[in-house]
Formats: structure tokens, sequence, C-alpha cells
């Protein structure tokens, strides 16, 4: 019945128990235990080993293993005698430089001695595939804790489930014993941070040794409804229904459990709360002993209201008179008053006090048999009070556990297990088996129950439900109850699948395994075909991408690889696609392909038409090559030829025997307020330059709305292109997103990954409802209005208009310059890698939530290692219309950011001034020079030294010199670049009109010039006189290299059209020097246009 795994002395198991015992302490009372590499037996110091492969010879040592069959050790660099050993299992290894690539199959083994040891893999981010002590796969970086199972065989198994899997480092922190505690009011605090809106949440302790467990339990009456709508990191309850006093259906209670043999004395408790949507609802406060007597702390308390300033009560109460007893205690308290669906939220539940008692020797179970089913007593049990309680869910054709089909193989890592009492039936059993020590006895309870039946439903493509059917819990749906081919599908369109959403994602299939109840979907999309018109766009870098589902793009071979690659392709794999008579393909290309890869394209007849590369140049990734195809409509084929593997993130196929642009040499046009074509005149002059040293190529985006409703990731992908709008105030391109798609990768309006692209004159916006996404507590927000993953961009007179993200810079190398700009937004709006200036322009801090409550952050930056800037502000206003706002946060890499001679228009910049908790790293450099308000006066401190945190700290100040400021300057930032000079605009021409020809004298700089008639292009011309083609308001204006169109210089009517000089006037219209009209009241320099009697009209420039 009984299996003693350990007979050890007392001291010893204490010892393992409570910290850990060297194995070769139980070796020493006679343990029978499977030998492990260990620490030296008499060592007694914690240990730390790490595999560094940043380390030449640990590299070296575990490469001399690559592809055997036979295991091998690795010492570690800390030279303390522990090692490492390695099964290659016959997988081979790569030094990647600095990481190594372990292929699939792999094991390393790392050494543990006890329960407390804790394992580190330190993957390669999104590389990194693998699997700890047979659990699932992991990726990333993972902390593991060693179980019981591990200490019993002496090591944590970390295998390779992936041959792209790479490690940067393993390591393990081992233990020393630890003496059985013996405490006089000892303080200690638990802490309930509370912000998750989440069940099982627990609370940290100062003094974990002191406590075996927290957790907090709520009475039925409440709801736990996820986390709080107003940034305040709370968990939210919500009552079933109002309650007019406090009793046990609406208590929430905050538990803490101190070890066996000690008792906890309160002292002092403390909570933050809020009332969301009400001014019902009331608290009693209470503390419950171990032994449930009480000491009301409180009673009608109305925390604040969340529309309230502040918005967050903090309460606080010293505790008298509480007994201190053996067992559970901690902070109860009660929700009443509050109408169903209004809510009460809670975080930072501190609870302090002191510990009293001698530690007792615990009994343990370790291990046992169920159905022949091994199981591990951490997999299973969690600690609730006095004993541990699991659940095991048994399959409707399994045998339940009973006493006729009991719990075998019981094994204890501490005491003796005693009988298992069974009670329950066929469907159900609780299974107590008792584990004795000394005086003491813990009951582990097992609710062995049978699985539970989800519905899988089904709906039709109008939303109609087609029916429905029942899968058991953890069985895979094996075959679909309806069939999707007879769901509804318009024409021209076909139904792709089952779908987990509406709008289709992620297809479901007949593998997958069911853990709750499923909604499928059957979505539809058009049937793609050889067209003159239609564009195709395929995102290889979704898992979503489902080559069966398109007609356009075909292929056998290649796989999915991961978010950043696409899909893979080896030699020889083909893709085809489908063209029209006329058609422009681009494909983006990966710049982690290995060696030259290429693709040879072929036309319907097999004729070879180009070689494109197959890997993209190493300062972008995603880089677009393209091919133009004309001929006979139908498949063109890619052969691929790669040594290893090519990467291809996206394809787009572009038919264009019917345009929606004008096109005129470099020059391309697009249609007035026309979005569509828009869209075609981008793909179209980004196939015109796929070459990294075309000459430049313009387009022209006159004023109007450019609505692409909710299309995303419009990419700009040629080199060298200059993308001109008329006005920033009049040319607007905007999308709308659905907050679905919500995401800094996944809505921008428009993305770039071409180098030295130029943008001038216009407005881009992401209308994604950002305030009711997060009033309405839906994952949303983050809506990106220019996504930059190129290089050398440059932008003069840019609006970007969105919330969350507005501006991504997306290129670790990126050099990036905006001058003369406005960025608006909420949170993180400059956000991202690279070195980028913004000079002369304005930054707009929008109100974080609807109620325009709530503190904005502008910049997250992520800069290399290594750079000397990152992100610069110079000479800007900031205007905010926030409660609060601060410079900015550490986001990746080693984040830099600077504000020079900046504006502000009100004192709302936070008392920090900076947000000091980094998301993922510490800042390494976030500094100020200069801040002035709208009068002058220098409102920056002399001095403000910031702590900065995430993980490490640091500690710096954060204003600088006039020395230190100094080096902010364009051409300090930018020596070889001088974007300064790009974005200068040509003087305005001095013109004349004799019998209907404008005139003009050369300028210096100018490239061409733009001649508008009534506020429209009429041509761009290269010299300089131009024929008018109506009597209308003719403003000529000078173009610099970059396509830059600069101010506007009227043509004089009076040569145009004979005028009288005294002339009646009888209407008068004015245009800014952009050519927009603009009312009476305006300031500045102006076009006048006098309409005269008799109809004529004669046009003046002048300053108002």
């Amino acid at each position: 019945m009984k299996k003693t795994l350990l007979k050890a002395t007392m001291a010893a198991l204490a010892a393992l128990l409570c910290g850990g015992a060297a194995i070769g302490a139980l070796y020493a009372s006679g343990a029978d235990v499977p030998s492990a590499p260990a620490k030296a037996e008499a060592e007694a110091a914690d240990a730390t080993a790490t595999w560094d492969y940043a380390d030449t010879d640990i590299m070296a040592a575990t490469m001399a293993l690559s592809g055997s069959s036979e295991a091998g050790t690795v010492a570690c660099k800390e030279a303390n005698g522990i090692v490492m050993t390695v099964l290659p299992n016959g997988a081979t290894f790569r030094d990647n430089g600095g990481n190594i690539q372990v292929r699939k199959g792999a094991e390393f083994r790392l050494p543990v001695i006890s329960t407390e040891d804790v394992v580190t893999v330190a993957g390669y981010p999104n590389y990194s595939y693998f699997s700890i002590s047979g659990g699932d796969e992991q990726n990333g970086t993972v902390t593991y804790k060693a179980k019981w199972a591990d200490v019993q065989r002496g090591y944590v198994s970390v295998v390779s489930t992936n041959d792209n899997n790479y490690y940067y480092s393993l390591a393990v922190d081992q233990k020393a014993p630890k003496p059985l505690l013996n405490l006089d009011k000892a303080p200690a605090t638990a802490t309930f941070t509370f912000g998750l809106g989440t069940e099982k949440q627990t609370a940290e302790f100062d003094q974990p040794d002191y406590f075996l467990s927290s957790k907090v339990t709520y009475g039925s009456g409440l709801v736990l409804d996820g986390t709080d709508n107003k940034s305040n990191n709370q968990t939210w309850f919500n009552p079933t229904s109002k309650q007019s006093s406090a009793n046990e259906t609406n208590a929430v209670r905050f538990l803490i459990q101190p070890k066996h043999g000690l008792k906890f004395m309160p002292t002092k408790v403390s909570f933050k709360t809020t009332r969301y949507g009400t001014d019902g609802g009331a608290l009693d406060v209470a503390w419950e002993s171990a032994d449930g007597k009480t000491v009301s702390l409180a009673t009608g308390v109305k925390p604040q209201r969340d529309n309230a300033t502040p918005n967050v009560t903090e309460c606080a109460y010293d505790i008298t008179g509480a007994t201190s007893e053996e067992g559970a205690c901690g902070l109860v308290v009660y929700i009443y008053s509050l109408d169903n669906g209004k809510h009460v939220g809670f975080s930072d539940i501190v609870i302090e006090g002191t510990v009293t008692g001698e530690e007792k020797e615990v009994p343990m179970l370790a291990s046992f048999t169920a159905n022949g089913e091994n199981y591990n007593v951490d997999d299973v049990f969690e600690p609730s009070g006095d004993i541990y309680e699991g659940t095991i869910e048994i399959a409707a054709a399994g045998n339940m556990i009973s006493a006729t089909n009991p719990v075998t193989d019981i094994q204890t890592i501490a005491g003796d297990a005693g009988t298992p009492v069974y009670a329950g039936d066929n469907d159900k059993c609780d299974v107590t088996i008792p584990v004795s020590l000394a005086d003491i006895t813990i009951n582990y309870v097992l609710h062995f129950v049978r699985k539970p039946y989800y519905a899988v439903s089904y709906f039709d493509t109008d939303g109609s439900a087609m029916g429905s059917q029942q899968v058991e819990k953890d069985a895979a749906i094996e075959a679909f109850a309806i069939d999707y081919s007879t769901a509804k599908a318009d024409a021209g369109y076909k139904v792709r699948g089952w779908f987990l959403t509406p709008t289709g994602g992620t297809k479901a299939t007949v593998a997958d395994v069911i853990t709750g109840p499923v909604s499928l979907y059957a979505y539809a999309t058009p049937v793609e075909e050889a067209s003159t018109h239609l564009k195709y766009e395929f995102d290889l870098t979704s898992p979503t991408f489902y080559p069966e589902d398109h007609e356009a793009f075909n292929t056998e071979n290649g796989y999915f690889h991961d978010t950043t690659h696409g899909w893979a392709f080896r030699e020889g794999d083909v893709v085809t696609l489908l063209v029209g008579p006329k058609a422009t393909v681009a494909i983006g290309i990966c710049r982690y392909g290995q060696g030259s890869p290429e693709m040879v394209v072929t036309d319907p007849d097999g004729k070879e038409l180009a070689t494109l590369p197959g890997k993209s140049a190493d300062e972008i990734d995603g880089e677009v090559v393209a091919f133009d195809y004309e001929g006979q409509p139908g498949l063109v084929t890619l052969t691929m030829h790669a040594d290893s593997e090519l990467y291809i993130h996206n394809v787009k196929i572009t038919n264009t025997t019917e345009v929606t642009y004008t096109r005129d040499g470099q020059w391309f046009y697009v249609t007035p307020g026309d979005a569509q074509s828009l869209l075609d005149a981008i793909d179209a002059i980004s196939a015109y330059n796929t070459e990294r040293d075309a000459a430049r190529a313009y387009l022209f985006v006159p004023d109007g709305k450019y609505d692409l409703k909710d299309k995303v990731l419009t990419n700009i992908y040629g080199h060298n292109i200059s993308i001109i709008g008329q006005s920033m105030e009049g040319t607007l391109i905007v999308n709308e997103p659905h907050y679905t798609t919500e995401g800094i990768n996944t809505t921008a309006t428009l993305m770039n990954t071409g180098t030295n692209l130029y943008l001038q004159d216009l407005t881009i916006k992401n209308a994604l409802d950002y305030y009711a996404t997060i009033g309405n507590q839906q994952v949303g927000g983050r809506a990106v209005a220019f996504w930059d993953k190129g290089l050398n961009t440059a932008c003069k007179n840019v609006e970007l208009d969105s919330h969350q993200d507005t501006y991504y810079s997306n290129n670790i190398d990126g050099r990036y310059y905006w001058e003369n700009c406005n960025i608006h937004g909420t949170v993180d709006f400059f956000c991202g890698e690279g070195t980028m200036v913004f000079a002369d322009g304005i930054i707009t801090v929008e109100p974080r939530n609807a109620d325009g409550k709530g503190e904005c952050t502008l910049t997250a930056p992520s800069t290399k290692a290594g750079d000397e800037y990152g992100y610069v502000f110079l000479n800007n206003k900031i205007v905010n219309k926030a409660a609060s706002y601060n410079y900015g946060r550490a986001w990746q890499n080693e984040p830099r950011c600077a504000y020079i001679n900046t504006t502000v228009t009100d004192s709302k910049l936070s008392s920090g001034r900076w947000t000091a908790n980094g998301m993922t790293v510490v800042a390494k450099e976030f500094v100020e020079y200069n801040t002035t308000d709208e009068s002058g006066k220098v409102v920056s401190p002399s001095t403000h030294v910031v702590t900065f945190v995430k993980g490490e700290s640091n500690t710096m100040e954060t204003i600088l010199t006039a020395e230190q400021a100094a080096k902010y300057t364009v051409d300090q930032i930018f020596p070889e670049w001088r974007p300064d000079r790009l974005t200068a605009q040509a003087d305005a021409p001095v013109c004349k009109t004799e019998n209907g020809t404008i005139t003009w004298s050369p300028v210096d700089g100018a490239i061409g010039y733009a001649v508008f008639a009534d506020d429209k292009l009429e041509a761009i011309v290269e010299g300089t006189s131009h024929a008018a083609a109506t009597n209308g308001v003719y403003t000529i204006r000078s173009i610099n290299a970059m396509g830059g169109m600069g101010e506007a210089a009227p043509a004089d009517a009076s040569g145009i059209i004979a005028v009288v000089a005294d002339a009646e006037v009888i209407a008068t219209t004015y245009y800014n020097v952009q050519s927009q009209r603009v009312d009476a009241t305006y300031r500045g320099i102006v076009i006048r246009v006098d309409t005269l009697a008799d109809g004529k009209t004669v046009t003046s420039k002048v300053v108002k």
C-alpha cells in the first residue's frame, strides 16, 4: 500500500523540505536514492552553475559532442565542479556566434539536489523550442523550479523539440540545506498585487521561508470579472445580485498560511480600492484568524468612484486584539449594496505582522499511480489550508477510481502513508491519502471526476446556427458534424472551411483537441482569378495563411517557419502564382536566409523571365523584389534554389491591365480622393523602384480624403521614393482597422520597407476606435499610423494621428528625420528602434481615456547597444490635452531619449517627468535640457536625479548642462546623411504673365515647378514657363530634389486677362501658400484673388 522513498534523519528531511538537503546528506543517513551529479557532499553554500554560449570554452565543449550518440559532460563556467550532461542522440549542433543551434532530440541534463533549485533556460526569442522535464514546448527565457521527480533522478531534462532551436545559456541555482526555523516575533509582509484580473492570484512574501501558501477566495454571490477599465491595475468583483448587508456570499478573503509550527500575528493591513460606474456599494473590513475569530476594522467604507480625482481609495488599518494560531488567516472584505453589473476593484493588498514559533518537520507525499498512470505530487496538488487538494479527470471510457480500482504505488518524501479512504460512485470519487510524521498528519485529497463534454457549435457565413456536436474534454473533434461546403457563399465567393472567428483567422481541423465550448464559423472569401485589375496579397508571416484557400497562390512545398521568417522553402521547391495579362509581382524576402538563395521565374510556357535574390540585404528585413509580367493570363512559376532554406514574408500580385493612376516619367499621379488609385500608385511606384540605386521616383497625392477602410499594412517597398501631398491639412490618408486586429504589427495605415523614403505635406491617420475599445475592456488600442522598417526616412510637414503606438520605427540601424511635423497620441506614440530626430514640430498629447483622465506616455525607445543617440527631440512644442503625461519609458535594448529646447503649453508634465519602470529593460539615458513655457521661462529643474529600474537599476541625472546638450544637433547626429538639407525647400519663383503664358526666373535647387490652377495641379514642368489652360487662379511652387513643393507664388493674372484698374471688386477669395482656400481671418502670407464686376480676376500676394 505504501512505500517510503527516504529513510532519512529528521534533520535531513527538514533541510530538504525547508530549502533543500544535499543528496550527500541523505546518503549519509542511509537513503536509497539514484546517483546524480551534484555538489560535493561537504558543501553547504548555495551554488550557481552557468553554461553561457558566449563563452568559447563552453561552446567548444558542447560542439565536440555534436552528432554523437554517446553522452558527454560540459563543465560550467564557474568551475565549481558542477557539470551538465549532454545527450545529443545523434542531433547536430551549430556555433551561431554567442548562441548555439541545437537540433531536435538533443537532451541537456542540469543537475539538481532539491525542490528549491531553479533552472533557467535562455533561448533565442522566437527561435527556441524546447521542453523541460517532459512538459509543454517552451520558447524564449524560461525559469523552472525543480520537482521531486527531478530530484529523485538528480537532474532537470531540457530537450530540443525543433531543429531551429537556439540557446543563449542554461543555468541552475542549487540551494543549500536550511535549518528549521525558530522565530520570535519576526517581521513579515505579504503583498497581493492583485492586478491581473484572473483566478489563483497569490501573494509575494518578503520572507517566503516563513510561509507555506497564499490564496484569494470569494463567495458565491460574487464574480471575479477581470481587470478595471481605468488603468488602475485592479481586479474587479461584480455581484450576481444586490445584497443589503455583509455575509459569506459577498466575502473576499486574502489568506496566508504560515508553515507548520509557526503562527502569524497581524499588525496592519492596507489595500487600494475603487467603485466603478456607481455611487452605490459599501465595504466591511475585518481580520480573520486561523481559529475563525475576527476583528472588525471598518464598516460601511465607500471607496472613491472611478470618475473622481483621485479615483483610488487607499485604506489602511492597524490591528489589535487578534488571536494567533497555526493555520490560514487573513483579510476579509465584504462587498454589499452594489448593483449587479457594477464593480468594485482591489489591488495592492498588504498584510504586515510577525511570525512566532518553531517550524515542524512535516510529512509529504511524493507520487502515486491511478489507472496505470503515475502522477507526481507537484503536478496534482495545491495547498488548501491544512490539506492538499487536487483534481484528476477520467475519460468516459476509463475506469473510475474506487476501493476495487484503487490508487496504487503511493510513495512519500517524508513520513508514512496511511490507508486511503474512498468515497464516491461511477461518476466521481474522493480519495483521501493521509501522510503522517510524528504528531502531524496531512491529508492529500484527490477528486476524481469524469471529463465533461463540450459543445462544438457551427455557424453559417451569415451568423445563423447550423447545428452542434458534443466532444469530450481533451479529445479531438475527429469529424466535423457539418460539412462546411453546405454553408452559404455569395456569387464569386467560396467557403474555405471552419474557422475560430467569423472573420477568418485560425482554421479548425479534426485533430483539434477540445478543452472547452467552441464555436466554429464558416468563412468565405472571393475566388481569385486571372484579373485585369484585381490585387491579391498573401501574408506568409501569418500562422493563419492557408495556401489551399487561394487560387492565385499554390504550393505543394515549403512550410510555415515562424512569424519573423514567414514560409521556408528549400532547393527545388515551387510556388505558382495566377496572373492576368499584365501584372507586377512583388515578393517580400527575409534577411535571415543562408548563403545566396535565388528564385527563378518562368512564364506559363516555361520560359525564364527573371532570376530574383532570395535573401534581403542585411540592414533591412522584408526587402521586396519584384518582376513585371505581360502575356497570356495563367500561372507563373517560382522555383527556389537554396543551399539551406530561403524565407518569404509576403507575396503581392497586382494585375495592371487597367490602372487608376497616371504616370509621366518619374512622376506618378493619384486620382484626387480615390483610395484605390492611391493604393495602386503606391504598388506601381514601389515596383518601379525596387533597385537600391534607382533614380528617385515621385508620387503626387492631391488634397482629398483617401479612405482605406479596414485595409492595413499598405507597404511602400521601393527605394528612393518621394510621396508628396498637396498640403498637410488637405491630404488625408486614413484607415480604420477593427479592434480585434489591434497590435503594433497588424494595424499600420502605411508601412515602409525601402530606403531613402521622403514624405511631405500629408496626414496619415489610424482611426481604430481607441476609446471605445479600452472603455469596453477589450484587448485593443495599439494602432500604428506609420510603421517604418526602412533606412534613411525623412519627413517634412507630415502629421500622424492615432493614440497608442502612432509612430513605430522598426530597424535597429535605422535613421529617421522629422521636420515641422505633428504627431498625436496617448501611449508610446513614438516607439521603436534606430536613431530618430524630431525637430521643430508639435507633439500633441491626446486624453488617455475618453473622460479625460489618466496619464499619457510619449515615448518607448529601443536603442541599439553602443549607439550614442536614440530618440532626439529638438526645438518642439508639446501641446497637451491629457490629465498628465510623462516623457517616456524604456522598451528594449539600451533605450536613449533626449528632449532639447522643448516648449510646454501647461504644467501637466508629471513630477517624475519620466516613467522610471522600464517595460523590459532599464533606461540607458533619458535626459532633457532647457524646457520652457510659452513665455520662454525655463521650467525644467536645475537637477532631477531618477533611478530607472527593470530587474536592475540605473540612477542618472536627467538634466543636461549646456555643454552636454551641445552635442544634440542634426549635423552631429547625422554627420554623413544630413537630412535637414534634403528637407530644405526651394524658394518661391517670381512670376509674370504675358499673353496667356506664365514665366518665371529659375530657382536655385529646383528640379521642376508645380503649376496649380484653382488649387488643382495642372502640370509639373522642368522649364520656366507654362501656357495657362484656363482663366483660373494660377500659383507656381518650386520643387526641390526630394520632390517637396515649396511656398506657392501667384501668377500675375493681369497678363492673362486684361484688367481694368479701377473696375469694381465684387468678390475676394484667399489662398494660403500651399494653394488651399482660407477665409478672410487667416493670418500670414496669402494669395488674394479679386473677382471684378466684368467677371475678370486679379491676383496679388499680400501679408495679413
